[in-house]
């Protein structure tokens, strides 16, 4: 019975994990720094962006400008990645 409580352990704390990953909000000129690099269709290798909104049909997008490059990036799943604002 200690194997299952230590495991109940471990996926309630990936649960609250998730959650807190899950619930930070990006604004406009907020810069990121990802943990881990990315590499993208163009072949760059990116990890510090600044987030930007620009108009898309109706609605609006989040886009990620590199603070290295200037390029403009999607980058699918931000909230359950590990990143840190600057």
């Amino acid at each position: 019975m200690a194997g299952f409580c230590s495991a109940v352990d471990t996926w309630r704390q990936r649960c609250r994990d998730h959650a807190a990953r899950s619930n930070r909000r990006l604004k406009p000129g907020d810069v990121i720094h990802l943990t881990t690099p990315l590499r993208f269709s163009d072949g760059a290798e990116l990890q510090t962006f600044r987030v930007a909104k620009e108009k898309w049909g109706r609605s609006n997008r989040t886009v990620f400008i590199s603070t290295e490059t200037g390029g403009r990036y999607s980058i699918s799943n931000i909230m359950s990645r590990d990143w840190t604002r600057i």
